[in-house]
């Protein structure tokens, strides 16, 4: 009934996420690959001086969460593949999510500014550092290798030696994910599938689109 409606409002592919992905390939879905890196903890690097970094908790500071939406508009606003979140959607969605125990929100700013010029949003569990999301300014790029060395010291005071990263393969998260990360390795996930729901698209369609340097579905989109 869902993916009838869906197509009846002109949606031409439809995605989902899955563990079980032999049930959903009876229906019409097909396993689409999504990269991320990971490997060791980077060696600690000579430091960028100007940037201010900091932890923020979006909860009791609601303009710091304003601050990260600017960034994050500015940083997908030309993405070929991402979610537009409205305010709503911030505060219904991503809030709960970047508020999890063991996430922790890092902003630079150059000096005392208030304005953010970029943020990561990272995970800890027991084995690994998890980066679930980036965002920088156009020109900030040095800012947000700044953020990428504070979070080597969020993951060192955790004891956590190996770290994943999850962001789209283009300079700026490239840099940074090579500033965290040393001897980077890519692999493949298989619990994203998406299925055409028109004629003019195919899968190949689809999968060329998710394969896209810059496209990037933020693990803080996940459902």
């Amino acid at each position: 009934m869902a993916i009838e409606n869906m197509a009846k409002d002109g949606c031409e592919w439809s995605l989902l996420f899955t563990g079980v992905n032999a049930h959903y390939e009876r229906y019409g879905w097909k396993t689409l690959k999504t990269r991320y890196r990971h490997g060791l903890l980077q060696d600690k690097q000579k430091p960028f001086e100007d940037w201010r970094v900091m932890p923020i908790n979006p909860i009791s500071d609601r303009n710091s969460l304003e601050r990260i939406q600017e960034v994050y508009e500015a940083y997908n606003q030309s993405r070929p593949l991402t979610n537009v979140r409205s305010p709503h959607y911030w505060e219904t969605a991503v809030l709960p999510r970047m508020t999890q125990p063991g996430f922790v929100t890092y902003t630079a700013c150059l000096g005392e500014c208030r304005k953010a010029s970029a943020y990561a949003v990272a995970q800890t569990d027991e084995e690994s550092l998890i980066i679930k999301e980036i965002g920088v300014l156009p020109g900030c790029e040095e800012s947000l290798l700044a953020v990428m060395d504070v979070v080597r010291e969020l993951a060192v005071h955790r004891e956590v030696n190996n770290v994943r990263a999850y962001l789209p393969f283009e300079q700026a998260a490239n840099e940074a994910v090579h500033r965290l990360i040393k001897d980077v390795q890519t692999e493949y996930h298989s619990h994203v599938m998406a299925r055409p729901l028109t004629t003019g698209l195919s899968f190949e369609d689809i999968q060329d689109l998710f394969l896209s340097d810059r496209a990037k579905i933020w693990p803080l989109d996940d459902f």
